[in-house]
């Protein structure tokens, strides 16, 4: 079973050692692990997950859940939950009227109008760094004007190891939580961390238990958030794809699908159009249908390049040790081999170079080398261990990458099923099929080749087959 902070010491150590092998492309600052500041802000007191260290990290966060969270950092949660629920606004629920009622009537947060506070609506990037600045006694006005805020923010680095993506995650808003701690209030030369310790909203212990999560935060990236369940709900099978995919991302023991009533049969087999395209994480499920109740229970199966991949980047997941071993073995890979590259270019051939000098291609078919363990344990592999081990390095070093599922036609003009990856390199995307570029000779002799090494969709075409409409267009090959 799943328990909290399991964290043994030499994963630690392990991942430490990314910090001291950071790609220069890469942001491997600690801030940039959402999952880890997570379980420091609780370890604090200061976050509640919803169960099993679920912080909804996906979900935008509402304007509501916002100041109770900016109360939390300022140690005034107590404080504002024995106040009188007095201010103007209609439209605040029941469970954060009285926070609400303090901060506004602190100065913390204004409403958009004289009696809407617009609570329940998704907090944005500039109002949540607002509300932040002013928790660190910073004035609208007089130190920043609301459409400047992240200048000022930027400066105190209360931005620090974060990323404008557009949406304003759960997951931001617990990363500019965590910098919030460590900044100087203003005019003072003393951290908010120092002085909820100071007023005895946390204790110094709890602060260093939190700090010494740090060499945790240096797997780059968000960091896999494990649920036990995960629910989606459809209107029409168009929407079945990128549900389906988001939701195995947050690795589900089980997802329970929602379909209009009686089209439980015509959403299964959806399923089983789709979920080739989707074996990068999952290469197998079961299902129970409920006839006519609308209901679909899938038990997903992961691959273990995705489950390594993702125990790297939250050791709390539930994973076996196997998996965890699996995982080691491919960071210390990591770490020696592809840790020095400089460039995402070099990166890329470092690893399709690596994969198809330790590769053989296994003619008998021999059971697990279609996935990760089975190629790294062996030296063997199909394309599904190829491509699977390429997905795992490329993850680990932070590039964007797919695994891709459709035919190759060989010389005799005969199709056969095959899987292959897409990078993106320098902002574009690229094909790459590590397995042709491996081939097998009669001699035995190692032959690396580029034929489809980083080339466009048109390229590839000539000799391979895809569903074009789950992949990203790669229209260009690298010169």
């Amino acid at each position: 079973m799943f328990k909290k902070r399991a964290i043994i010491i030499p994963i630690l150590i392990s991942i430490a050692m990314i910090l001291s092998g950071s790609v220069a492309f890469a942001d491997a600052d600690a801030g940039s692990s959402a999952y880890v500041r997570a379980e420091q802000l609780n370890l604090l007191g200061l976050l509640k997950g919803v169960g099993r260290g679920d912080y909804d990290m996906l979900r935008e966060p509402t304007r509501a859940e916002s100041v109770v969270m900016v109360l939390r950092l300022l140690g005034k949660e107590k404080e504002a939950l024995q106040q009188p629920a007095s201010h103007p606004f209609s439209d605040v629920p029941e469970w954060a009227t009285r926070h609400i009622a303090y901060a506004y009537g602190n100065g913390l947060v204004k409403g958009v109008s004289a009696r809407q506070f617009d609570a329940g609506s998704p907090v944005n990037s500039e109002q949540y760094i607002t509300f932040l600045l002013r928790a660190l006694r910073y004035s609208d006005g007089d130190d920043f004007a609301y459409g400047d805020s992240k200048i000022l923010a930027s400066k105190i680095g209360l931005l620090k190891g974060w990323i404008d993506k557009g949406a304003f995650l759960r997951s931001d808003m617990i990363l500019l939580s965590y910098n919030a701690m460590c900044a100087s209030l203003k005019d003072e030369n003393v951290t908010l961390a120092e002085h909820l310790i100071k007023t005895e909203v946390c204790t110094d212990a709890q602060w260093r238990a939190a700090l010494s999560l740090d060499s945790d935060a240096g797997i780059l990236g968000p960091g896999y958030e494990w649920k036990s369940t995960v629910s989606i709900t459809l209107a029409s099978p168009d929407e079945f794809f990128n549900s389906l995919k988001n939701a195995l991302e947050t690795l589900p023991d089980e997802v329970l699908i929602y379909v209009p009533p009686w089209k439980e049969e015509e959403y299964l087999n959806h399923i089983s159009a789709i979920y080739a395209h989707l074996m990068g994480y999952s290469n197998g499920y079961r299902v129970v249908d409920y006839p006519g109740s609308g209901k679909i229970s899938m038990i997903p199966t992961y691959s273990e390049s995705f489950k390594s991949l993702a125990y790297l980047q939250n050791p709390t997941i539930p994973v076996s040790d196997e998996t965890k071993a699996l995982a080691m073995r491919g960071l210390d890979i990591y770490m020696d081999k592809f840790s020095h590259e400089n460039s995402e270019y070099g990166l890329v051939k470092s690893i399709h170079d690596y994969i198809a000098d330790y590769l053989v291609y296994d003619m008998s078919g021999m059971p697990g080398t279609m996935d990760f363990d089975g190629a790294l344990n062996t030296g063997t592999a199909t394309c599904g261990g190829y491509s699977a081990m390429f997905q795992f390095f490329a993850g680990i070093s932070g590039l964007e990458c797919k695994t891709v599922f459709g035919f190759g036609v060989n010389a005799a003009g005969k199709s056969a099923n095959h899987a292959w990856n897409m990078v993106k390199v320098d902002g574009n995307w690229y094909n790459i099929d590590v397995t042709w570029d491996d081939p097998v000779t009669n001699t035995g002799e190692n032959i690396i080749k580029y034929d489809y090494f980083l080339i466009s969709d048109d390229e590839l075409s000539k000799g391979h087959t895809w569903d074009r409409k789950y992949y990203p267009e790669a229209p260009y090959s690298w010169n």
